[in-house]
C-alpha cells in the first residue's frame, strides 16, 4: 500500500494483480481439498462403515453351502438370489460364473475375522465381493450393484475439472477488469494521434492505472493548451506586424536605389505572404470565417491555378472529360491548389514539369487531385511532421527558395475544412506527390 498526494490509500496493482493469483491458488486448493473430504474421505468412512454389515449379512449364505461347501447348495443360492459364487477346496474348484472363476483378492479390502472365518470385502468391476476363508476351503460371493456409466473417481475428475476452468475462467475475467485502462489509453493515444486533444478519459481506478489515465488527461490538457498559445500568439504577431510591413513598403518606394526598392519590395511580399497564411488559418478557426459554399467546378480552379503557375515552368493538366464538382469555398480551394502547385515548382528545376491529375472515383464517391513534381523531394523521416506549421524538412532549405513551411499546413487545413485530406509520398532526388482527396457533390458536406 502506498499513499496518494490526496493523502489517502491506494492499492497498488503489482499487489492485485499477486493477491488475485494467490487468491486462485488458495481457492483451486480449497476446492480439492472439498472434493477430497466429501468424496475421497467419505467413500473411505462409508467402506469402513458397511463393511462388517455386508461380511454379517453374508455369512448366513455362506452356512447355507456348509462345511466344507457343497456345488449343489451353492447353485441353488445362485439362481434364488442372483449371486455368483466361486468354490475352491483341495482338488476342487466349482464356480457358477465365469466371471467369478479364479478371482483375485488381492485388490479387495484389509482382510478382517468374524464368526471363525477370515474375511475381505471390496469391489471389482462394478459389484461388491466378498470372500470367505476357513480351513483349507474359500468361497466368493459377488453380489450385482447398480451399474455406473463412469466410476466415481472419474467423476471426481470431472468436477475437479470443470471447477478449476470456472476458477481460473473468473481470474482471467479478473484480470482483464485490472489492466481495462490500458485499453482506453490505447485508444486515447490513437485519437490524440488523430489531432483529438479535446480527449478526456474517465477513470474510477485508484491504483497506477487509474493514476496513469489521469497523467494522461492531464498531459492532453497541457499539450492543447500549448497549441492554443502557439496558435493565439501567431495570430495576433500576424495581426500586429501589417502596420509595420505597411510603412516598409512606403518607405521602399521612397528609395532611389533601384536594387536596393527590390530586394526590400521582395523581402516585404514574402512576409505579406506568410502573414496572409497565417491569417486565413485564423479565418478558418474563426466562427465567422466558414466556408461560403457553392458548387464549385474542380476542373476551372485547376486550369487557373496551372495557368498561374505556367509562367515559372511547364505544367501538365489532365482531368477527366466529365464535371468535376465540390460543394465547397471556391477561393479557399483556389488557393488550395495554388499553394501546392507553388510548392512544387519551388523546389523542382525551371524546366521540370508539374504534373497535375484530377478524376472522380465512383466507388468512393470522391475525387481525387494529385500534384507531383520532380524536385529535390523530402526524406520519409520528415513526412509525418511537414504539414506542422512552420516546418521545413532540411532536404528542402536550399539558398534562394524561401518559404517558411505554412505552404503545406494551409493546404491541410484548407482540405480538412471541405472535409476532405492530403496525403503526401516523397523520395529524396525523386520527387513529391501529394494527393487531395474532397468528397465529390452530394457524397457529404463540409461544415460551414
Amino acid at each position: 500500500m502506498s499513499a496518494d498526494p490526496d493523502g489517502g490509500v491506494r492499492r497498488s496493482l503489482s499487489k492485485k494483480i499477486a493477491g488475485l493469483f494467490g487468491l486462485t491458488l488458495l481457492t483451486a486448493l480449497a476446492v480439492q481439498a472439498v472434493i477430497w473430504f466429501v468424496f475421497e474421505r467419505g467413500t473411505e468412512v462409508d467402506r469402513f462403515l458397511t463393511r462388517d454389515l455386508i461380511a454379517s449379512l453374508s455369512v448366513p449364505l455362506v452356512e447355507e453351502l456348509g462345511s466344507p461347501p457343497d456345488s449343489a447348495a451353492a447353485r441353488q443360492l445362485a439362481n434364488r438370489l442372483g449371486v455368483e459364487i466361486f468354490i475352491e477346496r483341495p482338488l476342487y474348484v466349482w464356480t457358477s460364473s465365469a466371471a467369478v472363476s479364479g478371482t483375485d483378492s488381492s485388490d479387495l479390502g484389509e482382510a478382517f475375522e468374524l464368526e471363525g472365518y477370515r474375511l475381505r470385502v471390496g469391489l471389482q468391476e462394478l459389484r461388491m465381493v466378498v470372500e470367505f476363508v476357513r480351513a483349507d476351503w474359500r468361497v466368493v460371493l459377488s453380489f450385482p450393484t447398480r451399474a455406473a456409466e463412469l466410476p466415481s473417481a472419474v467423476w471426481d475428475d470431472l468436477l475437479a475439472a470443470v471447477l478449476v476452468v470456472l476458477i481460473f475462467g473468473a481470474s482471467y475475467l479478473a484480470l482483464r477488469w485490472l489492466v481495462s485502462p490500458l485499453h482506453a489509453l490505447a485508444d486515447g493515444v490513437r485519437r490524440i494521434q488523430e489531432g483529438a486533444l479535446d480527449l478526456d478519459m474517465q477513470s474510477d481506478r485508484t491504483d497506477e492505472l487509474g493514476l496513469l489515465i489521469t497523467s494522461f488527461n492531464a498531459m492532453a490538457t497541457t499539450v492543447r493548451e500549448r497549441i492554443t498559445a502557439r496558435d493565439r500568439l501567431l495570430r495576433d504577431v500576424s495581426h500586429e506586424i501589417r502596420s509595420p510591413l505597411a510603412r516598409i513598403r512606403v518607405a521602399a518606394e521612397m528609395t532611389k536605389e533601384v536594387e536596393v526598392r527590390r530586394s526590400i519590395a521582395s523581402d516585404v511580399e514574402e512576409i505579406d505572404t506568410m502573414v496572409g497564411e497565417l491569417l486565413e488559418t485564423e479565418r478558418l478557426d474563426s466562427v465567422h470565417g466558414g466556408l461560403n459554399l457553392t458548387t464549385v467546378d474542380l476542373t476551372s480552379v485547376l486550369e487557373e491555378c496551372a495557368s498561374n503557375q505556367a509562367a515559372f515552368g511547364p505544367v501538365h493538366l489532365v482531368s477527366d472529360s466529365i464535371p468535376l464538382c465540390v460543394l465547397g469555398d471556391r477561393e479557399r480551394l483556389r488557393a488550395l491548389f495554388q499553394n501546392l502547385m507553388s510548392n512544387a515548382r519551388k523546389f523542382s528545376e525551371p524546366t521540370a514539369p508539374i504534373r497535375v491529375t484530377a478524376q472522380l472515383l465512383h466507388e468512393d464517391e470522391e475525387i481525387v487531385v494529385t500534384v507531383a513534381d520532380e524536385g529535390v523531394g523530402i526524406d520519409a523521416g520528415h513526412l509525418p511532421f511537414i504539414t506542422e506549421p512552420f516546418y521545413q524538412a532540411d532536404a528542402a532549405r536550399s539558398p534562394g527558395r524561401g518559404g517558411y513551411g505554412l505552404g503545406l499546413s494551409l493546404v491541410k487545413r484548407l482540405a480538412e475544412a471541405h472535409q476532405g485530406r492530403i496525403e503526401i509520398e516523397s523520395q529524396v532526388g525523386a520527387g513529391t506527390t501529394v494527393v487531395v482527396r474532397l468528397p465529390a457533390c452530394g457524397a457529404s458536406s463540409p461544415a460551414e
